[in-house]
């Protein structure tokens, strides 16, 4: 026989992620190139890319709120390696057993005699 106990926590966490600054891109156009560097030697060379203009609309609230929720949920445990764990029915681990009790380890296939 074996006094077994187990600590367990959990975190929940629900928030948004909500800006009034939010916007979506609706078109483009490329307007050209910008050089953003050069390569030094000889002869030098330019690095360049597209230089885009954009044009934004403002999202909705409605949609700004369903699009930025947070959730989180996390589940710590304090079972170290090699330690035993008392897999039951839920109405059994929280109705009857209690924090310390003294049980006994049985094989699987003997879990349900009496």
């Amino acid at each position: 026989m074996k006094n077994f106990s187990l600590s367990l926590s959990l975190s929940i966490s629900y928030g948004t992620g909500y800006s009034a600054a939010s916007k979506e891109i609706t078109d483009y156009e490329n307007n050209g190139f910008d050089t953003i560097g050069i390569i030094t030697g000889t002869p030098s060379d330019y690095v360049i890319t597209s230089h885009f203009n954009y044009n934004y609309q403002i999202i909705p609230f409605r949609n700004r709120l369903n699009d930025n929720v947070n959730q989180f949920i996390e589940i710590k445990d304090s079972i170290k390696e090699n330690e035993n764990v008392i897999v039951a029915p839920y109405s059994l681990i929280t109705n009857i057993l209690k924090g310390g009790e003294t049980v006994s380890i049985v094989p699987k296939t003997k879990l349900y005699e009496k």
